[in-house]
């Protein structure tokens, strides 16, 4: 498959989508990895992972994400103290950088999560 640039795809708003260079290392690097995984997947026993370089700490490729499956463990996932810290620090960071644009989604939309109160 040739390298190329991916298509932009058109939105209702007449906005057109971006695609990220490397989706697995910005969901490393921005905590939203740690934070779907701690809010939606761990509970049901799920993980998302990314494939990562041991010696980069890079992930592998830019798709290089996974799913675990231990949906026979009654207890789910759960992230190790010093996993759970450094994960949370990274989220807290990202989502700071977003509060202007959570702001303008509660005006314009009336909601941050849809379906949500």
């Amino acid at each position: 498959m040739p390298d190329s640039e991916p298509p932009t795809v058109e939105v209702p708003s007449g906005n057109p989508v971006k695609f990220l260079d490397d989706p697995a290392d910005f969901l490393l690097t921005s905590g939203l990895l740690f934070e779907i995984n701690r809010r939606i997947l761990h509970p049901y026993g799920l993980a998302l992972s990314v494939k990562v370089d041991v010696e980069t700490d890079k992930p592998t490729t830019a798709f290089a994400i996974q799913i675990w499956d231990n949906t026979d463990d009654p207890e789910g996932i759960a992230f190790e103290d010093e996993t759970f810290k450094a994960g949370l620090t990274k989220f807290h960071t990202f989502r700071q950088t977003q509060l202007r644009r959570l702001a303008h989604r509660l005006i314009g939309l009336g909601y941050i999560v849809q379906g949500a109160d």
